[in-house]
């Protein structure tokens, strides 16, 4: 979806943006294989870092639609992703009453 080949990256889709989080080993990689007119690098793990989870919850409360009780879709690769995972998101989710989980397994 991004282009970028590195092993470690995750990333976010929004209805404005497209975001690749990634760690410092592909801070150099990512910015080569992602077209900047459609992703934003994320550097995860550094210091002044914005997780996934803030990210989110920044977008969450200031989206008017969250605001007034909308139901928040959260799709994810149920092959990359770990229901695990995804609960402990959700559990960090802001304003987001209703969340409906969109799962799918990518096959090859």
């Amino acid at each position: 979806m991004s282009g970028f080949t590195g092993s470690a990256g995750t990333a976010v889709v929004t209805m404005k943006e497209a975001l690749l989080w990634t760690d410092a080993r592909y801070f150099l990689q990512a910015p080569q294989e992602l077209d900047a007119q459609h992703w934003r690098l994320m550097k995860d793990r550094v210091p002044e870092a914005v997780s996934i989870e803030e990210y989110l919850k920044q977008q969450l409360d200031n989206d008017d639609a969250t605001q007034l009780g909308a139901t928040c879709v959260v799709g994810v690769d149920a092959s990359l992703v770990p229901f695990s995972t995804y609960k402990v998101r959700q559990k960090r989710r802001a304003r987001c009453d209703k969340v409906a989980l969109a799962a799918k397994t990518t096959t090859k």
